[in-house]
């Protein structure tokens, strides 16, 4: 799943949530989760639909600013969890020719 596609999705939830559709909120997460590749992805979008669920009469006017900041917590999540490989052979990938 790429960052754009999570990202979308917490926005979605906090809107289905926002305007008290709790059934079509869950459908995105089960959509997503069965989509999704790596469980870093999945515990952000269930902490996401946990925190959005149980706030959201106390937070008020402040949604579009918590929708932000698990966007960014999201991103920021998703690009540790991603290790990349060793760089083999220089950069040339085995094609140095013997050098």
């Amino acid at each position: 799943m790429d960052k754009f596609t999570l990202a979308i999705a917490i926005i979605m939830i906090a809107l289905s949530l926002q305007f008290e559709q709790n059934l079509l909120a869950a459908g995105i997460i089960v959509l997503m989760i069965i989509s999704l590749k790596s469980w870093v992805a999945t515990i952000v979008l269930i902490g996401s639909l946990a925190f959005l669920f149980f706030t959201r009469e106390a937070i008020g006017i402040y949604w579009p600013y918590i929708i932000v900041g698990l966007v960014i917590l999201a991103f920021v999540l998703d690009s540790r969890a991603k290790n990349p490989a060793p760089d083999y052979g220089g950069g040339f990938g085995g094609l140095g020719g013997g050098l």
